[in-house]
């Protein structure tokens, strides 16, 4: 019985036997079967009718699982579908978000491409080769385009465009895009369209431009002059800084007469350019170029020449010059297509673009002082500096010299910085007094004494220190208050902070004058925790008997506490005003108080607090309230009787 019953089940029909059902995986990788052509004799094997219709069924649902297993198996048994099912198949597996089968599909094409390419239309591998790169998988989709180039087909440019994009987000990828441009515009079908890809070129250059694939980046602009594509302006940014990292400082000269002629409203590639033209001049030890050129920025953009606005096309030289029949780069100046990509940003290192006008930056004037300074040539540094002065905006006019000298001082060059203001004082140039004070106090600092009783003496002759002290600490605290002073002036509280806490750590005391300017810099900032720092700084001050507080110093220091909510430092400003019998405005205490903390407290007990430092601001508010005369407003008392409601009813 049974043998009988095997043997009637082995002759029933199965339209699939039991070996090619799917193994109860989900992994791309263990979803295909085992079947060895041995195993069943072809009068038992489903017919390629059979086969080919759960192959279509099976893509009809978009069951990939199901659309492989029966590809794999009428493979096997009956040989290669047809085309038309080949490409349902790959577009299908195209689809798909998993690796896996975007894997198989690539391997699926590559592995019968030697022998059936003409099967795999175009538009479906270019299909799969944009998913690949989507999945962030560069190399197989290189492999594809590759393969199309190889047989001469056609790509289309949308999916080059989108391939490009995605691929230049990584250094694998920009080294494969590249490569891929590279091969296309050597290929010799001239069914490609090159001349107006001008976004494709760009996207490539910047990819190379950002993963330093200086030489790659080379050849591309030589095959944008041989293909005839127009370079805009986004393609002089990323050439111009190609150039500057092969060193070659000619090539990127070629281009000024084009860039001294761009609108104002691309002044941001206009500064990329002049940024990297710059760098190179330094590069090279060229500081008179670098000079030449800061001059020229300043005085060209302050006096814009006629027919600045002109967008006519020009012709720039690529390679060398010596050729008879050189490359010859066309260059719109515009935007040719907005494609989103780049703007033309980066560190504004040397020249940066302010109210519309060029500047040097502090990075460019340190660069000029320190080469100058190399060769031994100061005097042709003030010159620079004098001529760059007067093409400066005037709003930026004054801070120019004093951000030189604090650099030689930063740097220990003192007596250079002494030199270049005796050079601007001859040739006339108004100097503040900031920049002396700061020279006098770095020599005091450096223990200089002699040089700094000249250059006080020098100062009093130019009317810029009334009265010298002979005490040398003395004269270092009036410096100290001065620097504090006109680095507050300035807005730069940093320097005025650094100041402060270098003259502490030196053991000279503080004047009056140094604590209002801290504390005023600190108001407008609202810092007013820095605030209760200074204030523990004055009454270690008073204690030593270094100074007396006025009245103007508390009331704004009383001021400065409310507005930051510190009602115990308020209370110990005001008991110091009434121990030194000094006027307190109390009406202006308690109006400043009532516009920032009206309702402070106001009907917090004291056994309500949550914690003792609750109870305690408490404590300090209320002595407050009552000291400016912040009455306690009136509260109804209602008797109990008409109040009482059984509780159970709002259950």
């Amino acid at each position: 019985m049974l043998r009988i019953g095997r043997q009637s089940a082995s002759v029933g029909v199965h339209l699939r036997p039991r070996s090619w059902q799917t193994v109860g995986s989900s992994s791309p990788s263990a979803r295909f079967s085992t079947i060895t052509r041995h195993d069943y004799p072809n009068p038992q094997c489903p017919s390629r009718d059979i086969l080919l219709r759960n192959l279509r069924v099976a893509l009809d649902g978009n069951n990939l699982r199901e659309a492989w297993e029966s590809f794999d198996v009428l493979r096997k048994l009956r040989g290669f579908p047809e085309d038309y099912d080949v490409n349902r198949l790959v577009t299908g597996l195209s689809y798909s978000s998993d690796p896996g089968w975007l894997r198989r599909a690539c391997d699926l094409v590559v592995s019968n491409w030697r022998n059936k390419s003409g099967c795999f239309k175009v538009d479906v591998v270019s299909k799969l080769a944009l998913s690949l790169v989507r999945a962030e998988m560069p190399v197989p989709a290189a492999i594809l385009v590759r393969l199309l180039l190889e047989k001469k087909f056609v790509v289309p440019m949308c999916v080059l465009r989108v391939m490009v994009l995605h691929l230049a987000k990584s250094y694998v990828g920009a080294c494969l895009a590249s490569n891929l441009l590279i091969q296309i515009c050597s290929s010799s079908s001239a069914d490609i369209k090159l001349n107006d890809e001008t976004v494709v070129f760009n996207q490539v250059l910047e990819a190379c431009e950002r993963f330093e694939l200086s030489l790659k980046g080379q050849e591309i602009i030589e095959w944008m002059a041989k293909k005839r594509v127009m370079a805009d302006v986004k393609s002089l940014i990323h050439i111009v800084r190609i150039h500057e990292m092969n060193g070659l400082r000619d090539e990127v000269l070629h281009w000024k007469g084009c860039v001294d002629n761009l609108p104002d409203t691309l002044v941001s590639y206009s500064r990329a350019y002049y940024e990297s033209l710059m760098s190179l001049h330094f590069k090279f030890d060229d500081v008179d170029a670098a000079a030449s050129l800061a001059l020229d920025l300043c005085h060209r953009y302050c006096y814009s020449p006629p027919g600045r606005d002109s967008q006519k096309p020009c012709l720039i030289p690529i390679g060398s010059q010596n050729l008879k029949h050189g490359l010859k780069l066309v260059f719109v100046p515009k935007i040719l297509e907005t494609d989103g990509g780049f703007i033309a940003k980066g560190k504004e290192k040397l020249i940066v673009v302010q109210n519309g006008k060029f500047q040097l930056s502090d990075i460019a004037l340190a660069k000029f002082l320190y080469e100058y300074k190399t060769v031994g040539q100061m005097d042709q540094f003030s010159m620079l500096l004098l001529g760059v002065q007067k093409l400066t905006d005037a709003s930026h006019r004054p801070h120019m010299v004093p951000r030189v000298i604090n650099a030689c001082i930063h740097l220990g060059w003192l007596d250079s910085a002494h030199d270049l203001l005796d050079d601007l004082k001859a040739v006339g140039c108004n100097v503040c007094s900031s920049p002396y004070f700061a020279q006098l106090k770095a020599y005091l600092t450096s223990d200089r004494h002699r040089d700094a009783i000249a250059l006080a003496n020098q100062m009093a002759k130019a009317g810029l220190m009334s009265n010298i002290p002979e005490d040398l600490d003395s004269l270092l605290a009036c410096i100290e208050g001065q620097c504090s002073a006109l680095s507050s002036e300035a807005g730069m509280l940093g320097d005025a902070r650094k100041t402060y806490r270098k003259i502490q750590e030196m053991g000279v005391r503080h004047c009056e004058q140094t604590f209002s300017i801290m504390q005023n810099e600190y108001s407008n900032l609202q810092m007013y925790r820095e605030i209760t720092i200074l204030w523990g700084d004055i009454k270690r001050s008073m204690m030593r008997g270094n100074f007396m507080i006025s009245r103007d110093l508390c009331e704004s220091l009383v001021l400065n506490f409310i507005r930051g909510g510190y009602f115990e430092r308020v209370m110990e400003v005001i008991s110091l005003m009434k121990q030194h019998h000094l006027f307190v405005d109390k009406w202006m205490f308690k109006h400043e108080f009532l516009s920032l903390h009206k309702n402070l407290y106001k009907n917090l007990k004291a056994w309500k607090a949550r914690n003792a430092t609750q109870r305690q601001r408490l404590e300090h508010v209320q002595e407050f309230r009552k000291c400016v005369d912040i009455k306690q407003p009136r509260v109804a008392r209602v008797g109990t009787e008409g109040l009482v409601c059984d509780v159970s009813q709002f259950k």
